[in-house]
């Protein structure tokens, strides 16, 4: 290779590959077309304008060009380069007048420049000196005590972990991930602190400020619009912040920057003997590390955390565990613990603790927990008798994992194939066996009219069957059959087993000799029913574009109006308001479905929304089922949009704050309620403007544009929404080929559900697709390639003569 000189030409051409290459993949997630177009015409300058300072670079440079122009024995090249170049730039231009409902890219600063002070909590903080005041308690009184200083940093690292699971470990997560069980309903998603380039790369300082003022404190670069931290300050105290602060960092083994050099040293070896602690943690003491805070010190299902989920965390006292292979009543095996702890499971907050790329627990650890787990078991003697003194820890746990080791299996023989066929078997043994609990249409709404509860006495709803991605197990569509069949299996265990401690039954004979409730062959064909459910619903999918469909004639008023099924259908994720007081965080309602049409001067919208029940106050049935602790409210829906249309001409995209918007940024809300039965109600809608969070939304009076009506069968709402495109107060306005952000917001009244307590969508897009202009959309970029194939020939032409 010595020696090895690359022509000027072909440098240029390494260099403009590599700018590409740069500009395409480090600027996550992703370059607009139009900055990439505009950074490459700017880099290609500057190639040129550098060959062009030196008059022989530029010679060497222009060789192969000038000869590919002129020499007779590179006709072909020559030829090649006129057809491809006008044709990439043809293609080009094509790509950037075309229309499209990709929703634009939204450039964010993730960590923008905190203020120089911060006034919070009755007091104005210098940000530039601030310093975690618990954490300069803690190195006090290290440096006078020892074991004194551990004992006070323990004491705020717990306090810190009860803050963090009663208020942020439901959009951040267990493992601090960002992934908690509500974080995908958020864009962006919640942040990752396990990232080490992230929080040890901050100040606690600019952690205080960010978590003080929430999404809101952020500046305009920062996107406040869509972030969903709340504003703490109006919910915590400072102490709580700062315990929570530190709490971060010691649960990952991190450090925050510390301009200090001595106490970034002594922080360090703190954290360095706290880590070699944890390094070999097994058994009862990473049980109360990683497991207490929700399933509680005795394994009851009673952390800090567990009054504020549903479904409740497992209560390991009574040896019941839902989802096992073992057949019958008999203790999961070993494999089921092994595989819930490390895969979690999923619609609920049990994490998976060892899923590559978010491992917080070794296969060996989550071994250990194992016979931690069994030994909750109360009913039972445990450890036995005679039990070898030597298996007993520091602590007095006993260690021995072959504690009622279960090794029988569910027996899968008799499969029957997936086919249409048995899809209607299915479906017929399913609403004579499985419907009274789950619904003609599996969505979970009961008909037996039987309230039902765990053996705990915690009210519970069965699954809706068409939400895989509310499954413990199965959750997506598989891509090949032989996921498919494996998914099947495993609801066809399910359903012979039974999920012991609800009142889902097993459906297999628990005892040899009787007849089974449901024989085998139908619970295979009840098994590829439940399967074809997925099938049936739209799934939610990342950062979609709400798109409508324009039509002739008067827009559909009925939910049932067949016209509805060809507008193209979107599910968005709802999560519960847990931003502002009043808060709600146990949902059961999880996503919402849209469909838009509109024509010259209308837009209507179809919103469907799974809900188990009908609620309207005075309801014969369903105040039936209504739970004795919760209060029946009215079933709602929502739509949200700016009120103001300047963010669509702003150099940098603005909307509102998405929860009733902000003093510069206002809302409109387009509101449904399904009214009461006693008193009587009827359905209503009214447009309502929001000024923001803190604000009560002002009822518009005089406002009659907004129609809308509902309808509930099956356990799903659909209620249609519609309004003119043009409304002359100010509101936005529907043009065909804008992106308009909207969201939503839904009402579960037999959930208690009212005012701010309540289930919403961050922002999303709504786009009304232009008509096609096809003399733009293909006459100018033909008319550019072919003004840029003729320059070429004459180029050629003119290049040819001089060298004659």
């Amino acid at each position: 290779m010595k020696g090895l000189k690359i022509p000027a030409f072909w440098q240029a051409v390494i260099a403009a590959v590599v700018a590409y290459l740069i500009f395409d993949n480090a600027f996550p997630p992703v370059l607009p077309k139009t900055l990439m177009i505009q950074y490459m015409i700017i880099t290609i300058i500057g190639i040129l304008l550098y060959f062009a300072f030196d008059d022989a670079k530029w010679t060497e440079f222009k060789a192969p060009i000038l000869s590919t122009l002129r020499d007779d024995n590179r006709v072909v090249i020559r030829w090649s380069f006129l057809i491809a170049i006008p044709a990439i730039i043809g293609y080009t231009t094509y790509g950037m007048v075309k229309p499209t409902n990709d929703a634009p890219v939204e450039l964010r600063q993730v960590h923008p420049a905190p203020p120089s002070s911060l006034k919070v909590f009755g007091s104005n903080h210098d940000l530039a000196t601030l310093e975690n005041p618990v954490r300069s308690e803690i190195l006090a009184i290290l440096t006078e005590d020892e074991a004194a200083g551990w004992e006070k940093y323990d004491e705020v690292v717990l306090a810190g972990r009860d803050v963090y699971y009663e208020n942020c470990f439901f959009c951040h997560g267990d493992l601090l991930d960002g992934q908690g069980h509500y974080g995908q309903g958020f864009n962006p998603q919640p942040i990752n602190f396990q990232d080490p380039t992230i929080i040890p790369q901050l100040q606690e300082a600019f952690l205080f400020w960010r978590i003080a003022t929430g999404g809101p404190g952020l500046p305009k670069e920062g996107t406040p619009w869509n972030s969903a931290m709340p504003v703490w300050h109006e919910m915590l105290s400072e102490e709580d912040i700062w315990n929570v602060i530190t709490f971060i960092f010691d649960y990952n083994g991190q450090v925050p920057r510390i301009w200090d050099p001595e106490v970034s040293k002594i922080v360090t070896g703190m954290k360095d003997q706290v880590l070699a602690k944890r390094k070999n943690m097994m058994g009862k003491e990473l049980y109360k590390f990683r497991c207490e805070v929700c399933h509680g010190e005795t394994g009851a299902g009673d952390g800090v955390a567990a009054e504020l989920m549903y479904p409740k965390p497992r209560d390991f006292s009574l040896g019941l565990f839902k989802y096992k292979t073992s057949p019958g009543v008999e203790l999961p095996r070993d494999e089921d613990l092994f595989n819930t702890i490390k895969v979690g499971l999923p619609g609920t907050a049990m994490p998976g603790w060892g899923i590559e790329g978010r491992t917080l627990l070794t296969d060996a650890q989550i071994q250990s927990l194992i016979p931690v787990i069994k030994g909750f078991d109360v009913t039972v003697a445990w450890p036995p008798e005679d039990a070898d003194e030597e298996a007993f820890d520091d602590d007095g746990f006993y260690t021995k994992t072959d504690f009622r080791v279960i090794t029988a299996e569910e027996p899968l023989e008799g499969q029957m194939p997936y086919s249409e066929e048995s899809i209607a078997k299915g479906k017929e043994a399913f609403i004579k066996s499985c419907k009274e609990c789950h619904g003609e249409a599996g969505r979970g709404n009961i008909t037996s009219g039987k309230k039902l509860e765990d053996d705990w006495g915690n009210r519970i709803w069965p699954r809706d069957l068409t939400k895989p991605w509310t499954w413990r197990a199965t959750q997506s569509l598989a891509a090949t059959e032989q996921e498919r069949d494996e998914n099947i299996k495993a609801i066809y265990t399910r359903l012979s087993i039974g999920i012991p401690g609800t009142p889902m039954p097993a459906h297999r004979a628990i005892e040899e000799g009787n007849k089974d409730p449901v024989s085998l062959e139908d619970r295979w064909h009840i098994a590829n029913y439940v399967y074809s459910l997925r099938e049936t619903g739209v799934q939610p999918q990342d950062g979609p574009v709400v798109t409508g469909m324009k039509i002739e004639g008067s827009l559909p008023e009925s939910p049932d109006d067949e016209r509805w099924q060809q507008a193209p259908a979107v599910t968005l994720r709802l999560v519960p308001n847990i931003i502002k007081e009043e808060r709600l965080f146990t949902p059961l309602n999880d996503a919402v479905t849209v469909r838009t049409l509109y024509n010259r001067d209308d837009i209507a919208f179809l919103l469907e929304v799974n809900d188990r029940t009908e609620s309207r106050p005075g309801i014969e049935y369903f105040t039936e089922l209504q739970d004795e602790n919760l209060e029946m409210h009215p079933d709602a829906v929502a739509i949200q949009f700016p009120r103001e249309d300047a963010y669509m001409s702003a150099p940098i995209v603005e909307k509102p704050l998405y929860r009733h918007g902000d003093a510069r940024h206002n809302t409109t809300i387009w509101y449904w309620n399904a009214g009461s039965v006693e008193p009587v109600r009827e359905a209503s809608s009214l447009l309502l403007d929001g000024s923001g969070p803190d604000k009560k939304l002002k009822m518009r009076e005089g406002d009659a544009s907004l129609n809308a009506n509902g309808a509930w069968q099956d356990g799903q709402w659909r209620v249609v929404m519609k309004r003119p495109r043009y409304p002359d107060n100010g509101d936005v306005m529907f043009e065909e080929g804008l992106f308009i952000p909207v969201s939503f917001a839904n009402w579960d009244g037999s959930n208690g559900e009212a005012g701010a307590k309540h289930t919403l969508s961050t922002w999303y897009w709504l786009v009304l697709p232009p008509e096609l202009d096809v003399a733009k959309i293909y006459g100018l970029p033909s008319g550019i390639a072919l003004f840029v194939f003729l320059a070429g020939v004459v180029l050629v032409r003119s290049q040819r003569k001089q060298a004659r």
